[in-house]
């Protein structure tokens, strides 16, 4: 259908349903403050600040307009807004935002049969890279991470000891006490889970945290005797 300022969400645009939606709000510039508070006092000049540099829930505001939909097609909507924690794709940008939640919509039906929905997403802050970054390492290397937010990437160990074995990121170094052929670990901050090469994740004994990747470093990559391979993925992230 219509493909101009189209909106993605949960890997469906506005341009994939079989009726035309138009959107008409489109956010051109979004930021969120940080969490810092300023305390004004009658004796001192300017304010007290309380540092936070953690940031607030982004909210992405957009008008759509249905054209004549059918009860079926209207219902169709409400699912496709009815889900949580997925990717949406503003219109006419190259980045991801992570949806929370959708927080409402109200709809306004015309004497034409067009429908005016307002839509609002609450949304991580973060804007992520719509491609996403992957690298192995055979076992060794460096990485230079990018974005100006430090992330929980997804590491794929593979080889086999039936030793302990270490992996290093900068300073950073987690211990396994064997490695069957794949260790995955999977740092993100919604479900954060080590699995086997059967995808369980009660069998892998481990030491250390979950690897964080600061932005804008150069880290170097260094996996012990029985690694063969790493490989990292994540998104980069802007505020």
């Amino acid at each position: 259908m219509i493909e101009f300022n189209k909106l993605t969400f949960n890997n469906k645009s506005t341009a994939d349903f079989d009726f035309e939606i138009i959107v008409e709000t489109s956010p051109s510039l979004n930021y969120v403050s940080s969490k810092s508070e300023l305390f004004e006092l009658d004796g001192k000049t300017g304010a007290l600040v309380r540092d936070n540099s953690n940031r607030g829930v982004l909210p992405l505001k957009y008008t759509l307009h249905l054209i004549k939909p059918t009860d079926e097609q209207l219902k169709e909507i409400k699912r496709w807004l009815s889900v949580e924690n997925v990717w949406l794709k503003p219109p006419q940008k190259n980045i991801l935002y992570k949806v929370y939640k959708v927080e409402s919509f109200s709809s306004f039906r015309n004497k034409l049969g067009n429908y005016q929905i307002e839509v609002e997403f609450k949304c991580d802050p973060i804007a992520y890279n719509i491609e996403p970054f992957s690298k192995v390492f055979n076992p060794n290397g460096t990485l230079d991470t990018q974005g100006d937010y430090a992330i929980f990437p997804k590491i794929t160990i593979e080889g086999n000891s039936a030793n302990e074995v270490s992996l290093t990121i900068g300073t950073q170094v987690v211990r396994f006490s064997k490695l069957d052929t794949k260790i995955i670990m999977d740092g993100n901050p919604s479900n954060p889970v080590v699995l086997d090469k059967n995808g369980n994740d009660e069998t892998v004994l481990w030491k250390g945290d979950f690897i964080k990747l600061e932005p804008n470093k150069r880290l170097g990559i260094v996996g012990s005797t029985g690694i063969t391979s790493i490989k990292i993925e994540c998104r980069w992230g802007w505020y």
